[in-house]
């Protein structure tokens, strides 16, 4: 079963980091130095030869429902290592992690003048899985020496399988926080010869169940005299998707006018790290709105003469109002508007909630109305506006299809059914394990639509 941590840990940039780098830095340079050049050599052709490879069954996981709801999804695959020539093997591991992490630029602390130390974050481990698909052997004597294994040449699979549970957050990458996930796998050598070992992110999306996108959203209430109803036929949408709004207007004294208005898309997002806590709402587009469709009110609801419809046929759906009695008349409006969704960017993520991140996505509506005042002899016309907002979720764009998505790089093998991508170190040359800035910036890192499409 996994781990679910909740240890929590603060984590602030200093210039002590730095030359704690530029020493390792130097350190590495120096030690390779001193290398034998057979050493090198043989390393080289032994990287060239050998490839390590993370087969998925779904490259990108679907989480259905609401946390509360949901009841998660399987994370299944395989680890392959291909040898051109027979290897010795001290141990093969695979790591699944999933951490959220949180920044506080604001958090200053005060440490010196010239101290770099104001980036305030937050990290914290939400999930952990670890994997030995082949352990280390001690000789059976006294001296507890450990033994290599042989691995023949050949293609070496080892599947594997982890259910996640539905509470677990959902991938998201935003200016202030982010949640990743991904499989780690190492492959320890004999001696000083450096070990293989291969990163791949593993996308978490959350979707809602078919039956509650299904019934879509309306509100209604009356505001500044102006009764409204406003439609949705769906809760959530995905990026870079339309909204089809339903918008019916009424006022509820003669002599009131919409004239127009404005549909804007809000983003807002909270950010929580340790004590404090940060608030900022983004727009994210917006529509100006000239015509609501104007239309004056249906003939059975006049009350009237039978002399007034002297003039009008009974297959008439309205009545003909005179110009110069526009303003004594009530009217109603009816528009079908569509509303397009922006695709994602750095301002614009899908709508999630966790203990330290929650976005969420309003459609704000602003309806500008004039009323005809009338003192004695004296017509003014005041202008009012009524605001609405009604809450909307956006998903990822991956989930505008029911087809999983495909990387660019990968490749997808039709025999096996998984879906292969990234290339371990060795195809690139040895370079250390490092830190975790080296594994999200090196050559195995997701591909560049992850940030884009997410």
């Amino acid at each position: 079963m996994p781990n679910i941590s909740q240890t929590q840990s603060s984590c602030t940039q200093s210039s002590c980091t730095q030359s704690s780098c530029t020493l390792s830095t130097t350190f590495n340079s120096l030690h390779t130095k001193q290398r034998p050049n057979s050493l090198l050599r043989f390393t080289g052709i032994i990287s060239s030869s050998s490839n390590l490879k993370i087969n998925l069954v779904e490259p990108i996981l679907f989480i259905r429902g609401s946390p509360q709801e949901s009841t998660g999804c399987f994370l299944r695959g395989e680890l392959c290592l291909n040898l051109s020539k027979p290897m010795k093997i001290k141990k093969i591991e695979m790591k699944f992690v999933g951490k959220l992490k949180t920044f506080w630029p604001e958090g200053k602390i005060s440490y010196n003048a010239n101290s770099n130390r104001n980036d305030l974050c937050e990290k914290r481990e939400i999930i952990t899985h670890d994997w030995t698909f082949l352990a280390p052997i001690t000789s059976s004597d006294t001296s507890n020496v450990t033994q290599y294994q042989l691995l023949p040449a050949g293609i070496h699979t080892y599947p594997f399988e982890l259910f996640l549970p539905g509470n677990l957050p959902e991938t998201i990458k935003a200016y202030r926080g982010n949640v990743t996930y991904k499989l780690v796998a190492n492959v320890v050598r004999q001696g000083f010869l450096p070990n293989v070992n291969i990163t791949r992110y593993v996308p978490i999306v959350r979707t809602l169940l078919d039956e509650q996108n299904s019934q879509g959203l309306s509100v209604s209430n009356t505001k500044e005299s102006l009764n409204y109803e406003i439609s949705i036929p769906r809760r959530a949408y995905a990026l870079g998707d339309t909204i089809e709004i339903d918008v019916k207007l009424r006022p509820t004294v003669k002599n009131l006018r919409v004239i127009g208005g404005k549909i804007e898309l809000n983003e807002d997002s909270t950010y929580k790290a340790g004590t404090q806590k940060y608030r900022e709402i983004n727009s994210l587009s917006s529509l100006q709105v000239k015509d609501y469709g104007e239309q004056r009110i249906p003939m059975e609801r006049r009350n009237i003469n039978e002399g007034d419809l002297s003039n009008n046929t009974l297959e008439d759906e309205y009545i003909v109002i005179p110009e110069s009695d526009l303003e004594d008349e009530n009217v109603y409006y009816h528009n079908l508007i569509t509303f397009p969704i922006p695709k994602r960017t750095n301002s614009t993520h899908p709508s999630c909630k966790s203990s330290s991140i929650t976005i969420t996505h309003q459609l704000k509506f602003t309806f500008t109305t004039s009323e005809l005042l009338t003192n004695g002899t004296l017509k003014k016309r005041k202008k009012t506006e009524v605001k609405v907002e009604i809450p909307v979720i956006l998903l990822s764009c991956r989930c505008a299809s029911d087809e999983l998505p495909t990387y660019e790089e990968g490749e997808y093998l039709g025999d096996s059914g998984y879906y292969i991508y990234g290339e371990s170190n060795l195809d690139s040359g040895y370079t250390s394990e490092g830190s975790e800035s080296h594994l999200e910036r090196s050559a195995v890192e997701p591909p560049p639509s992850y940030y884009d499409l997410h």
